[in-house]
């Protein structure tokens, strides 16, 4: 009876905590980016064709959604906040291990991500219902196969683990397993393809990772931190007492349970690879015909890692050391809940005062919504970012053409520096200094 009141209570404090900023957040880029894409385009565009890093699944069910409501709450609450919570039923109703049901009803780091209209609530429930499969007494290969492929059409953050789910499959297994690898690939091909290169550099500005930001990142995922954007540095000395803590922790889970070395510690490790041999070998020329100049070493990219870790970690210790850790934990949580889900981590977005004809560098300035919005003016911020991103390319490649340029009586460039972006900025700054002068 006991058991059941705290189950009870710990979910309608886990739901109340999500509750507060899906109703106080504003709406940021990112989720205005979601329904910008989820209302211009096609069925076919959105899942074969989307000017974007993202696969298009969650695009598509957010344009379901839409038809229903544009309702921001309603759209945080079916999109974001209910997947987690359902996950969260999942864990409770497999484990039953309330402490372990408690880690992700708390973690502010999974809460953040529970009332933005994006894809993490939805790679939340994934990555759950994958490690259920995985680790249940009776594997259903079909079942699996399809929740994978489902899952890498909600977000590329399941490619390298699913890579290494299936070779764990086939090293405790089958060998045959091996032959499911191929199929992740060719998944990302046909549903992405060649343009995946241009789209995923506009995230050019994810750090890359180092001794000293990799402890950031980690513990971002881990609800411990706040830099979600990955761009702090820790001293020498704190890193290498993170490195000696963790790394201690990690080795004897590993060697303990094989499979949360294929579930966490070799994709981590895939990850911080990948990250720094892409941009890397993007600088050579023939690699960069392929490869984009992209670090994917960023906290919300490890939401199916941070699960995996918790699950197993959890799930391993007794109800006495669980108390100790979560009642540990909690404290370390309070302040990185208050600074990402209290406080608006994210700047206000309301639309910018202009005249007619005005247009804003870089595109994405032109994504403002007012704080109630329709369908119309979401068409309409589309059709202004459509355009600015249309002058900007134009302004990038081709500096001395300006005709697109004189459609609209003013440009206003807004400063926004991003040190990776850096030669993008001066180049479109200087076009436009070099148009006006010639419209003069």
């Amino acid at each position: 009876m006991k058991n059941k009141i705290f189950i009870i209570t710990i979910f309608i404090i886990g739901i109340l905590l999500r509750l507060y900023p899906v109703i106080k957040q504003p709406l940021w880029l990112d989720e205005i980016y979601s329904l910008y894409f989820a209302s211009n385009f096609s069925v076919f565009q959105i899942l074969f064709h989307l000017p974007d890093c993202h696969p298009g699944l969650f695009y598509l069910i957010l344009k379901g959604l839409i038809a229903i409501s544009l309702n921001p709450i309603f759209l945080r609450l079916s999109i974001a906040t209910f997947p987690e919570i359902i996950g969260c039923l999942i864990i409770q109703h497999r484990f039953k291990k309330p402490f372990l049901t408690t880690i992700f009803l708390l973690n502010p780091f999974f809460i953040h991500y529970a009332w933005q209209i994006r894809m993490y609530g939805l790679v939340f429930l994934f990555t759950i219902i994958i490690f259920c499969l995985i680790t249940q007494k009776k594997i259903s290969p079909k079942k699996i196969l399809i929740t994978l492929f489902i899952a890498n059409l909600i977000s590329y953050s399941f490619i390298i683990p699913s890579f290494c789910i299936i070779l764990y499959l086939a090293f405790t297994y089958q060998k045959k397993w091996l032959l499911i690898i191929p199929l992740i690939f060719i998944e990302f091909i046909i549903f992405k393809g060649p343009q995946y290169k241009t789209f995923a550099e506009t995230a050019s500005w994810i750090t890359i990772p180092s001794f000293t930001n990799i402890p950031s990142t980690i513990i971002t995922s881990l609800g411990i931190d706040y830099d979600i954007n990955s761009q702090k540095y820790y001293s020498i000395f704190f890193s290498l007492i993170f490195y000696s803590f963790f790394s201690t922790i990690i080795f004897f889970q590993s060697k303990k349970h094989s499979f949360f070395f294929f579930a966490f510690t070799l994709p981590i490790l895939l990850t911080i690879f990948v990250s720094i041999a892409f941009p890397f070998l993007s600088l050579h020329r023939f690699f960069y015909l392929f490869i984009p100049k992209l670090s994917i070493f960023i906290p919300r990219f490890l939401i199916p890692l941070s699960v995996f870790f918790f699950i197993y970690v959890f799930n391993h210790l007794s109800p006495f050391k669980s108390l100790s850790l979560i009642s540990i934990f909690t404290l370390l949580w309070i302040n990185p809940y208050i600074k990402l889900n209290i406080n608006s981590y994210y700047k206000s977005i309301e639309p910018l005062t202009s005249g007619l004809n005005t247009l804003f560098l870089p595109p994405h300035e032109n994504l403002r919504l007012q704080k109630k919005y329709s369908l119309l003016d979401i068409k309409n911020i589309s059709k202004n970012y459509d355009s600015a991103e249309l002058i900007g390319k134009q302004l990038l490649n081709t500096p001395s053409n300006c005709t697109l340029f004189h459609h609209y009586s003013k440009i206003i460039y807004l400063e926004q520096p991003i040190s990776s972006l850096e030669n993008y900025q001066k180049q479109i700054k200087s076009a436009i200094t070099e148009c006006i002068s010639k419209s003069l």
